[in-house]
């Protein structure tokens, strides 16, 4: 089991340099001392993340340079940010958004437990997640039901929860979907390698085949 003295937290590392420098610091009587799944803002100013321990998962922002944590939401995880910085979402009991200065989160969907892998449209209108062996779609602003956009029945570890849950991203002209997961072989799974699909449930590709595990792609 682990103590106090068993955690893990953010580093920002400087690409010319090399220099790694901590910028989480929960207080001495934070009762979750796992950090991960961090995104940067937009304006690369703050970072959003996930922090976890035995009462459950908490969402919360950070300063880039370091300083307080600002918590979000508690019972949350997989925070992402909007294309314009001022909301981030995140999974719970349901998909939720919130101001990126905080407040009340509003619901936009009911999730189930194996929800995770938040992502935005690059216009900021729709909000994307990976739940089971799907990948649901809502609107941001609530204006609409959500959908399953894409089954992933054929993938035999679609849900399996790996660092962040295998990822999820939607690419800038909103066509496709990019996430991790493992195909089929026999009744073992395969290393997490990354696959590419269409919005609309076509045209499933797979991008790698590696000998190591690959999961939480990031487009750019």
């Amino acid at each position: 089991s682990c103590t106090r003295d068993c955690f893990s937290e953010i580093a920002v590392v400087d690409a010319s340099t090399g220099r790694a420098v901590v910028v989480t610091a929960p207080s001495m009587d934070d009762d979750r001392p796992f950090a991960a799944t961090p995104t940067w803002s937009p304006d690369a100013r703050s970072i959003a993340f996930g922090r976890t321990g035995p009462p459950g998962h908490s969402v919360r922002v950070v300063a880039a340079a370091g300083g307080p944590e600002r918590e979000l939401a508690s019972g949350a995880r997989g925070p992402a940010w909007s294309p314009d910085g001022t909301r981030i979402a995140f999974v719970a009991d349901g998909l939720f958004v919130v101001t990126a200065e905080g407040g009340v989160p509003r619901r936009l969907a009911p999730a189930g437990e194996g929800a995770a892998s938040v992502t935005w449209s690059s216009d900021g209108r729709s909000i994307a997640w990976r739940e089971a062996r799907t990948i649901k779609v809502v609107a941001a602003d609530g204006s609409a039901e959500p959908f399953v956009a894409v089954r992933l029945a054929q993938l035999a570890c679609a849900s399996r929860a790996i660092g962040s849950p295998a990822g999820l991203d939607w690419s800038r002209d909103g066509a496709r979907f990019i996430f991790g997961g493992c195909a089929r072989s026999g009744t073992a799974l395969a290393n997490l390698d990354l696959w590419s699909v269409r919005t609309d449930g076509r045209e499933l590709t797979r991008l790698t085949r590696s000998l190591a595990s690959e999961w939480a792609p990031a487009l750019r």
